[in-house]
């Protein structure tokens, strides 16, 4: 079977090949899309053959993974200051300072919201806010003594 050059295959089953070059973009998909993923696997591909190969990907993700680290915004600021008052009751303490420095995400059916909570001085929380579909905002669980430098995980 001959290709012509600039034309689109049809659409054909995902090969070892092709899923061994869409591992080497898993990275790249990721930091673009501000997420992780724990499946990434070809479905099934087209091809076009050019001064190389274009491949159209159809994959099978999982949503699920939690994304990489991501800059405070003015979004989480919000949904955070929404569970403030709880966070204190948790915590048995008030606070005067309560800013976001940065955050991770999960897609679930909704988003969980992991986010590390500067507290005054150089003291931080984190805080696991989950956000449904119905935009519900619930705080799901906080993590004191934490510092800067403090990883943000699931917990």
């Amino acid at each position: 079977m001959s290709r012509l050059r600039g034309g689109i295959s049809a659409v054909k089953e995902a090969t070892a090949e092709v899923q061994e070059i869409v591992e080497t973009v898993k990275r790249a998909a990721e930091e673009k899309l501000g997420r992780s993923f724990t499946e990434f696997s070809v479905k099934n591909y087209k091809s076009q053959v050019v001064a190389g190969t274009n491949y159209f990907v159809k994959m099978l993700k999982k949503a699920g993974g939690i994304s990489a680290v991501k800059e405070a915004t003015a979004e989480v600021q919000e949904i955070v200051e929404t569970v403030k008052r709880a966070a204190e009751e948790k915590l048995g303490r008030s606070f005067t300072e309560f800013s976001v420095k940065n955050y991770k995400s999960q897609v679930v059916a909704g988003t969980n919201y992991f986010v590390k909570v500067h507290i005054g001085m150089e003291k931080y929380i984190h805080l696991r806010i989950y956000k449904n579909l119905q935009k519900e905002i619930t705080l799901h669980g906080v993590q004191d003594e934490k510092s800067e430098l403090d990883e943000i995980s699931y917990f």
